[in-house]
């Protein structure tokens, strides 16, 4: 009996010292933090704590008011600065109509025109003689479409939204000559079209930042010759969204 007794008595202490030794390396391990990789197999199968999936803005029936400004420093004929202001309605997350963007321009022709032309110039030619079509002021009618809505981390709890579009519509230029010996001549209205490309960040409850090119098509009379011209400008401007969307802020 005593040699059962002690044979049991030293299984019990084996399987107690056991269990004892798996109890503190299940509590040692819950400390463990998760490796990044072990989060990432979490969050890409379950998703983040806060879903970011669905877009936090809804545009459909939305009337969009931009102001902004714009430069145009790439043609060979003319530069100048200038400001919009724009309205737009979007009937859903895809598609938008602007029916009004009117643009003030102020500018003049450029160092080429002047050292590559008006100087170089044969006597039998007078700077009064020829001229550069500048842009006055711009309207157009432009129909947007937004290929895709995106979602950029900037800290760890925040995230910012924005989508890219593109736009294609009808334009018309006022036009004022300028002639080569500094005098004004007539003005014209030029019937065009133009293309847009540019990147909308929505941020707020009601607002957004725009970046734009633009490029405005038309025929224009310079330096004697009547021919297309191409007036490819880079624009930013802040939005403002009436009816709003939802507060986010706390996510």
């Amino acid at each position: 009996m005593g040699s059962v007794f002690h044979s049991n008595s030293r299984v019990f202490a084996f399987v107690l010292s056991f269990a004892c030794v798996a109890f503190a390396n299940a509590q040692y391990m819950k400390k463990l933090p998760k490796s990044p990789g072990e989060t990432y197999r979490v969050e890409s199968q379950y998703g983040p704590e806060i879903a970011v999936l669905n877009p936090l803005f809804p545009r459909k029936n939305k009337v969009e008011i931009d102001i902004g400004g714009s430069y145009q420093g790439v043609s060979s004929l003319n530069n100048y600065y200038s400001v919009h202001g724009a309205g737009t309605w979007h009937f859903n997350r895809r598609h938008a109509f602007e029916p009004i963007w009117f643009q003030y321009n102020w500018g003049d022709y450029t160092n080429f025109v002047e050292s590559e032309i008006r100087d170089k110039l044969p006597p039998s030619v007078p700077p009064s003689d020829l001229a550069v079509e500048l842009p006055k002021w711009i309207y157009a009618a432009t129909y947007y479409f937004s290929p895709y809505y995106s979602k950029m981390h900037i800290t760890e709890s925040s995230v910012w939204h924005f989508d890219t579009y593109m736009g294609a519509g009808i334009a018309v230029v006022k036009t004022e000559e300028k002639y080569l010996n500094g005098a004004r001549g007539e003005q014209y209205n030029r019937i065009g079209g133009n293309v847009a490309l540019g990147m909308r960040f929505l941020f707020g409850s009601r607002w957004g930042f725009r970046m734009e090119i633009r490029d405005f098509i038309f025929k224009s009379k310079n330096i004697g010759a009547m021919d297309t011209q191409n007036l490819l400008q880079i624009s930013a401007g802040l939005s403002v969204f009436f009816g709003g969307f939802p507060d986010y802020t706390s996510l």
